[in-house]
């Protein structure tokens, strides 16, 4: 932390506003997987890497993560830092899987860089050079599918009657999911990457000023526009690979749902990435359907009781974040050279959907 109270102690108070901007925005995407099952694997981006490789460059993003590793590792939960193989390729670029040389020496630097955190680093993929080549050739598979399928749609204007008969109408969204390709990739998530196709669908539909007028404003669907961003062509090359990929892990209503035994949390600077992320957190509780005439009392408390337990389970996952999330304020107040005290006040809580 010297480093960072050294850069922290020449700021400006714009740029010590920053500080207490970006470490509170850090805090509420890891408060988005905590609560549930551990151990949480911080699974970073690249320009969380960048920060933590130059801190020089990047003082303020980089005095917000020391701040924020700090108090993670004071917590009493279980943290660890995962990279995933399109942020390893992204960070250490394409030579390094050229040979088991270059990828041990890529692996070390990609070690130091993380050590700055303090946590233990899980790298999916690449427990060797061999490993680390077949999750390339997967990852450049759904590279050209997500690229063909993407300049398709970049020829295509979407021009699309979205009325129906007696005064009703097609969704948007509907419609970008019956025209959107189906994908067997064999890295990313079938899912995520689908939903990805179909957002960059969904947009075009939305800005296509032929479509009808009053579909587009009142459908207009943001989150659709904010995630066909992420993923995009430029220069005939794919960029948002490593969103997808953290993504594809870090859907943390996904893992809510599906009973994961530990949590994916995905940590990043990224305005657009960071909002998706976060669309993706909601806890869904599901409930046994009430079979009219088929149902025993019995029957019905079961699937009345279960209801209740897992809706039980987001009250004490929201416990968990309230703890997590406000417990900072007091950190940053305790942080001697840390002398701009923010008032962090709000915490972030998941809606019960």
């Amino acid at each position: 932390m010297d480093l960072a109270a050294q850069y922290f102690a020449s700021m400006e108070l714009d740029q010590k506003n920053r500080v207490t901007f970006e470490v509170t925005e850090l805090l509420i995407q890891v408060s988005l997987g905590v609560g549930l099952p551990q151990p949480y694997y911080l699974v970073i981006d690249n320009d969380v890497l960048n920060a933590l490789q130059k801190p020089d460059e990047y003082r303020e993003r980089y005095v917000a993560l020391m701040l924020l590793f700090d108090y993670i590792r004071r917590s009493e939960l279980d943290f660890r830092s995962a990279i995933t193989p399109v942020i390893f390729i992204e960070f250490s670029e394409k030579d390094a899987l050229t040979t088991a040389d270059a990828f041990n020496i890529a692996m070390k630097h990609l070690h130091q860089t993380v050590a700055k955190t303090g946590l233990q680093l899980f790298c999916q993929g690449l427990s060797n050079f061999k490993e680390a080549k077949r999750s390339e050739k997967s990852i450049n598979h759904d590279l050209h599918e997500i690229s063909s399928a993407l300049s398709k749609i970049k020829l295509n204007e979407y021009k699309i009657d979205l009325s129906r008969p007696n005064n009703r109408i097609m969704l948007p969204h509907a419609a970008a999911r019956y025209l959107a390709p189906k994908f067997k990739p064999k890295y990313f998530s079938r899912g995520h990457t689908e939903l990805f196709i179909q957002a960059a669908i969904e947009s075009k539909i939305l800005h296509n000023k032929k479509n009808d007028a009053y579909v587009r404003k009142n459908f207009h669907n943001k989150y659709a526009i904010r995630t066909s961003k992420l993923l995009t062509l430029q220069s005939g090359r794919l960029k948002g690979m490593g969103d997808l990929s953290i993504l594809s892990l870090c859907d943390i209503g996904s893992q809510f749902s599906q009973k994961f035994s530990a949590t994916s949390i995905g940590l990043t600077f990224d305005e657009r990435l960071r909002d998706v992320l976060a669309s993706h957190s909601d806890l869904t509780v599901t409930s046994d359907i009430l079979i009219s005439g088929e149902e025993t009392p019995k029957s019905i408390r079961k699937k009345m009781f279960s209801f209740l337990r897992e809706s039980q389970g987001v009250e004490r996952v929201n416990a968990v974040t309230t703890t997590f999330a406000t417990g900072i304020a007091d950190f940053l107040k305790s942080v001697e050279w840390f002398t701009h005290k923010p008032d962090i006040s709000s915490t972030h809580e998941r809606k019960e959907a």
